[in-house]
C-alpha cells in the first residue's frame, strides 16, 4: 500500500495549528485568571477612552510605575542612583504588585508634604516680579547647542514666560517664604530638561549644578531654571456603593512632542505662566 504522504503532511499541518490555537487559549485564560479586569479592559475601553475605574486605574498606575523612564540624550534618568548623585534624598517607595511588594528607589527631594502638614502655607516674598533669571553669558553660549538640539526633537516647544523659584526657606513651623522670579521656558531646555547633554568634555548642566558631596544644592544657589511645574488628576464619581469603583480617572499618556516624561500618565500638566502685568495677585501660592 503506497503512503499518501500529501495527505500525512496535511494531517500534521493541521494537528500542529491545533495544538498552537490550544497553547494560545490556555495562555489567554491564565491571563485573564491573573487580571480579572483584563477581559472587561478589552471591551469597555479603547486608546481613545481615558475613563478608568479606580480597580483597573490601580493597576494601570501600578503597571506605568515600575516601567522605567525613557532615558535619552537630554536626561539619563537613571545616572543620579547609579553615580550616587543626592544620596541623602532617595525616596524608597512599596509597591503591591501581582508578585508580591517591590521596593523603587528614586532621587526625590519632598520640601513640603502637605497630606501630613495640611496648615503649611508658602507665602510669596515680594509680589511684584522685577528680577529676571539669567544664566552666565558664558553658559548661555555653551547651552546654545543643548537647546538647538531639543528643538529639533520636540519641534512643538515654544519659548512661553515661566516663573522660577529663586529660593524657599522655612521661616516658622508652618509657613515658609519663597522668592520668585521671570523666566522662560527656553532657560527650562536649556538647564533642566537637556540636564545630562555634554557641554563639553566630561561636563553636563547636572555635573555643575551639584554640591561638592554630590547632593542637590539649595534653590538659592542652584543655576538651573527651576521653573514651577503644575498637574492635575481628574476624579469623576462613578459606581454609587461599589467600595473598589465608587470613583473613575481621567489617564492619558504625556506627548512624546513635547512632554520629558512621555508614555507617563496624568490627565493634564504644564508650566506655570507669570501675569502679563508681572504682579502675584496672591500672597502665597496655595
Amino acid at each position: 500500500m503506497e503512503l499518501n504522504w500529501k495527505f500525512i503532511s496535511d494531517l500534521v499541518g493541521f494537528a500542529a495549528s491545533l495544538i498552537a490555537i490550544l497553547g494560545a487559549v490556555i495562555v489567554v485564560v491564565k491571563w485573564m485568571k491573573s487580571h480579572k479586569d483584563g477581559m472587561s479592559y478589552f471591551l469597555n475601553y479603547s486608546r481613545h477612552n481615558f475613563f478608568y475605574p479606580r480597580t483597573l486605574a490601580n493597576r494601570i498606575l501600578k503597571d506605568n510605575l515600575m516601567k522605567p523612564l525613557g532615558d535619552s540624550k537630554f536626561i539619563d534618568y537613571g545616572s543620579a542612583i547609579s553615580k550616587g548623585f543626592y544620596s541623602e534624598d532617595v525616596a524608597e517607595m512599596e509597591v503591591l504588585c501581582n508578585d508580591g511588594k517591590k521596593t523603587i528607589s528614586i532621587p526625590y527631594k519632598v520640601e513640603i508634604n502637605y497630606i501630613e502638614r495640611p496648615n503649611a502655607k508658602i507665602v510669596v516674598k515680594d509680589r511684584n516680579l522685577h528680577d529676571v533669571y539669567q544664566l552666565s553669558e558664558t553658559l548661555k553660549k555653551e547651552t546654545e547647542p543643548l537647546l538647538q538640539a531639543f528643538l529639533e526633537t520636540k519641534k512643538n516647544t515654544t519659548d512661553d514666560r515661566t516663573l522660577r523659584i529663586k529660593s524657599i526657606e522655612q521661616v516658622t513651623e508652618n509657613v515658609y517664604e519663597c522668592d520668585l522670579q521671570l523666566a522662560t521656558y527656553y532657560d527650562q531646555v536649556r538647564t533642566n530638561l537637556t540636564i545630562d547633554m555634554p557641554l563639553g568634555v566630561g561636563r553636563t548642566m547636572r555635573l555643575e549644578d551639584l554640591s561638592g558631596t554630590k547632593q542637590l544644592k539649595k534653590l538659592s544657589e542652584s543655576i538651573l531654571a527651576n521653573t514651577i511645574g503644575v498637574s492635575a488628576i481628574w476624579i469623576m464619581p462613578y459606581k454609587k456603593g461599589d467600595k473598589k469603583n465608587s470613583y473613575k480617572v481621567f489617564l492619558k499618556p504625556r506627548k512624546t512632542e513635547t512632554g520629558v516624561f512621555y508614555d507617563m500618565l496624568g490627565t493634564i500638566s504644564g508650566v506655570v505662566e507669570p501675569p502679563m502685568s508681572n504682579v502675584i495677585e496672591c500672597d502665597t501660592l496655595e
